[in-house]
């Protein structure tokens, strides 16, 4: 009497109660000689580009009823040595086919869903975006562009920017940043639903700093100079800065001073002689 085999010998990876036989191909004839019924098992497992199962995905098996993979429409019994097709289809996604000549054994079929993508007209929404740096310095008329991260890196909305103060700070459509004047402003950064910002604090411009330098020339000329207590005849500091100097020798009566430095000086300093 023939039989149809319930039970799965992994081990010989077919369907195939009472059989001992290793090989899966001596297994269905050993089975069949035994009056058996042998099926072998067709498993379609659906999954995104990331390797996430798609549990919603239909299966259709040799044109049977679609069904979802949570339904188990995605597992089937065929005889050994029929030829399978299949296809997989889930909204959002591109559809997939393919196909088993002469099953021998059973099969595990693994298929990636790509998204749908610009081309073929399909909409994959942001689930995420970041921006980067988050806060931003500027002086007025500088510039810095944003670095901005949109969650799937293939989705379909593109980043668009805005600033809640142009008058401070504007943005362009690439994400540069322009310090029109001082004060602070939120550039907003949005793809599809998500988004994000960054603050921006603008500063007035800092004045370059003028440089002068200060020189003492001493009498005698081999007189011990200290400029701001260093052993040094010349100085370079920053406009408006004060100089303390001091010159001294043996036998001569030390002079010191300080002095503003507002320009390039020389200063002449004459040691008057120490009466004996």
């Amino acid at each position: 009497m023939v039989q149809t085999i319930k039970h799965y010998d992994r081990a010989q990876n077919i369907y195939a109660s009472g059989v001992t036989d290793t090989n899966a191909a001596n297994a269905i004839e050993a089975g069949k000689a035994a009056g058996l019924e042998v099926m072998c098992e067709v498993k379609v497992v659906p999954t995104d580009i990331f390797g996430n199962i798609l549990e919603k995905a239909k299966v259709t098996i040799n044109s049977s009823s679609a069904k979802t993979v949570e339904d188990f429409g995605n597992i089937a019994e065929v005889k050994p040595g029929t030829d399978v097709t299949y296809k997989v289809e889930l909204d959002g996604y591109e559809a997939q086919e393919g196909s088993i000549s002469s099953i021998r054994k059973n099969e595990l079929v693994e298929v990636t869903l790509p998204f749908l993508g610009r081309v073929s007209g399909g909409v994959i929404p942001a689930t995420g975006v970041t921006v980067t740096p988050e806060s931003l310095e500027l002086e007025v008329g500088q510039s810095q562009k944003l670095t901005v991260v949109v969650e799937p890196s293939n989705s379909t909305d593109a980043p668009t920017f805005e600033s809640a103060a142009p008058q401070f700070a504007s943005v362009s459509s690439d994400g540069t940043v322009k310090a029109e004047a001082e004060g602070s402003a939120s550039i907003v950064v949005k793809a599809g639903e998500q988004s994000a910002s960054c603050a921006v604090t603008v500063k007035a411009v800092t004045p370059p700093v003028e440089k002068v330098t200060i020189t003492i020339n001493p009498t005698p000329a081999d007189a011990t100079v200290k400029l701001n207590g260093v052993a040094q005849s010349s100085i370079e500091v920053d406009k408006g800065t004060e100089v303390s100097y001091e010159v001294s020798k043996e036998g001569y009566t030390a002079k010191s001073a300080t002095v503003t430095a507002e320009t390039t000086q020389t200063i002449e300093v004459v040691l008057d002689a120490v009466a004996e």
